[in-house]
């Protein structure tokens, strides 16, 4: 609820990745292979509908918030983090073995602390930027990442690509 933020501080992070139709609901289809700027256009859309809130992408720290938020819930460890999230994401162990994309909020085993899909599905968007490579970063790991793929992944995305998305913050700005 919106009075917990205000309360408590902080922001909320979506529950789900951002869908075709730009909600944040499970089961939708979700909006994969887009640029940073159609991500910042949809959340300024869906932003001028709420007042004294503000949808954003994290940023960097906000990224980093929420992570080290599942350490000291200990909804995760810090293994399952930052060297592999395996076991709690959409990964495939090989491309050739036809993983996809899946649905927002596919699988109660890709959840924790009730947010779907943080370690894998679609690596996303955030408000960081590459000045060296000249791109925004993206953050996590998608259904493409072989190896062993994890949450506190960066990756320079310059144009639209098809494992990459987005997923909202919401904050008070008042």
């Amino acid at each position: 609820e919106a009075s917990n933020v205000l309360e408590y501080g902080g922001f909320y992070v979506g529950r789900y990745e951002v869908a075709n139709d730009t909600t944040v609901k499970k089961g939708k289809t979700t909006k994969a292979s887009i640029t940073y700027e159609q991500a910042v256009a949809a959340i300024e859309s869906e932003s001028a509908n709420i007042t004294g809130m503000k949808l954003d992408l994290p940023s960097s720290a906000s990224w980093t918030t929420i992570v080290n938020w599942l350490i000291e819930t200990k909804a995760k460890t810090r293994d399952e983090i930052y060297f592999s999230s395996t076991n709690w994401g959409n990964y495939s162990p090989k491309i050739a073995s036809g993983n996809t994309v899946k649905s927002t909020g596919s699988k109660e085993s890709y959840k924790a602390n009730n947010i779907y899909d943080l370690a894998g599905n679609l690596q996303e968007l955030t408000k960081e930027f590459n000045t060296k490579e000249n791109a925004y970063v993206a953050r996590g790991d998608s259904y493409r990442t072989t190896g062993y793929p994890n949450v506190y992944s960066r990756d320079d995305v310059k144009a639209a690509e098809v494992e990459t998305g987005f997923r909202p913050i919401l904050y008070f700005t008042k």
